[in-house]
């Protein structure tokens, strides 16, 4: 991952209004995209797409402010008690299936149906052979698309089925998400999204968390 700018060689004082931001390309969709203009006069981003690992690290180094994370169930054990974590948001990870399917479909249902994945080595895909293993399902695979907008033209063509969070689907528009069909029964899987700063962060670092989180109490 690359270094922001120049500022290994500057002074805390010097950059107090950069802010480097550092998370998974859904999560800077969902929420700093919207919150660019709100943020301008307080302070000056470097946006940096990452997942959560390389996000953490990049902060606990000091190479980014704050840093986008997603939490499962079990996830909270495994904080870094040196980091502050805010939460930003909650979701639900959906069934999605090609156009020709029911809403009514479960995955129970879909045995020898060809799946999709979001990615590589990505937690989303991690999730996915989990619920797959879960319910018995032997899966063939039948890609592995990071761009979501291609992930549902392949789904909706018939190519297979996926799983993508709530925030994912809203933020890729209705005249895509209507190509395909979302399950109505939930998988009963919730996604956390963090928003992670060091212990003493910048005051131009707190207003980016106060903008992504809408001021909700550290988790």
């Amino acid at each position: 991952m690359g270094r922001r700018g120049d500022g290994a060689g500057r002074t805390h004082e010097q950059r107090r209004c950069d802010v480097g931001v550092a998370g998974f390309a859904s999560a800077i969709a969902a929420l700093v995209t919207p919150n660019l203009t709100r943020l301008a006069d307080q302070a000056s981003l470097e946006i940096i797409e990452a997942e959560d690992a390389v996000a953490l690290r990049e902060l606990r180094l000091g190479y980014v402010d704050v840093a986008i994370i997603q939490e499962y169930a079990g996830d909270h054990a495994q904080r870094d008690q040196r980091l502050t974590y805010a939460l930003a948001a909650r979701d639900e990870l959906r069934l999605v299936l090609p156009s020709s399917s029911s809403a009514s479909t479960t995955i129970a249902d879909l045995d020898g149906m060809p799946w999709l994945m979001n990615g590589t080595g990505t937690r989303c895909e991690a999730m996915t052979r989990e619920i797959l293993r879960a319910a018995g399902i032997d899966a063939k695979f039948s890609g592995n698309v990071s761009d979501n907008h291609v992930l549902l033209q392949l789904v909706a063509t018939g190519h297979g089925a996926t799983i993508l969070p709530d925030l994912v689907l809203r933020g890729l528009g209705e005249a895509v998400v209507e190509a395909v069909t979302v399950a109505r029964e939930p998988l009963g899987v919730t996604r956390t999204l963090l928003a992670v700063t060091r212990k003493r962060p910048t005051t131009a670092a707190l207003a980016v968390v106060d903008a992504l989180t809408g001021a909700a109490p550290a988790e």
